[in-house]
C-alpha cells in the first residue's frame, strides 16, 4: 500500500466508516452492531447481528454528520417492529433483525437515546420530526411510566450490563 498525507488518511477512514455504516443497514430499517457476515470481518469475529437502540441511535447520529440517509428507516424500524415497544413504550437491551427481543435488561439509555437521535436528525426542521410523533410519544411516556420519580420501578441495567438496580431498594 502506498503511503498517505494526512488528508488521504482522513479521507480513507471516513469513506471507509460510510461503508461500514452502510453495511451494518438491514433492508427492514434495522441497524446491526456489526454485520460479521462482510468478507472484511475476520472469519473467527463473533456474530452481532443484533439491534441495540443505542448504538443504532449513535451510527444515525454519525450518518447524520455523513450525509446517509438511514434513519427514518431505523426510526420505522423502532416503531414498527421492536418487540414490546407498541404496549410498553421502552426499549430492551438488543434485538434481533426482525425485531424480536434478544436481551431482557431494561436499559433506559436505549430508549432516551432513540429519542436522541430523532431530535438530532431532525433539530433544524422539528416540524418534519412530527412523522414519528408516535415514537417520541410512546418513548418519552414509557420512561415516565417506569420512573416513580426517585428511581425505576422495574429491574434497570447500566450500559455494560455489568450492574443491576432495583427498585425495593430505593434510589
Amino acid at each position: 500500500m502506498m503511503e498517505m498525507n494526512e488528508s488521504e488518511k482522513i479521507s480513507y477512514t471516513i469513506d471507509l466508516s460510510k461503508k461500514v455504516i452502510k453495511d451494518c443497514c438491514v433492508e427492514n430499517g434495522a441497524i446491526i452492531a456489526a454485520n460479521t457476515d462482510k468478507g472484511y470481518y475476520p472469519k473467527d469475529a463473533s456474530s452481532y447481528r443484533y439491534v441495540w437502540p443505542r448504538d443504532a441511535s449513535f451510527v444515525c447520529v454519525a450518518s447524520d454528520i455523513l450525509n446517509i440517509k438511514i434513519q427514518e428507516d431505523f426510526f420505522q424500524w423502532c416503531l414498527e417492529r421492536a418487540e414490546d415497544f407498541d404496549r410498553k413504550g421502552v426499549f430492551y437491551q438488543n434485538y434481533h433483525t426482525n425485531g424480536v427481543k434478544a436481551g431482557y435488561q431494561f436499559q433506559p439509555d436505549q430508549t432516551g437515546s432513540v429519542l436522541w437521535a430523532i431530535w438530532h436528525h431532525y433539530r433544524d426542521r422539528l416540524e418534519d420530526a412530527l412523522e414519528f410523533g408516535e415514537l417520541i410519544k410512546k418513548g418519552a411516556n414509557g420512561i415516565c411510566r417506569v420512573w416513580n420519580g426517585k428511581n425505576f420501578s422495574i429491574p434497570t441495567y447500566d450500559i455494560w450490563e455489568e450492574r443491576c438496580t432495583f427498585p425495593d431498594l430505593g434510589g
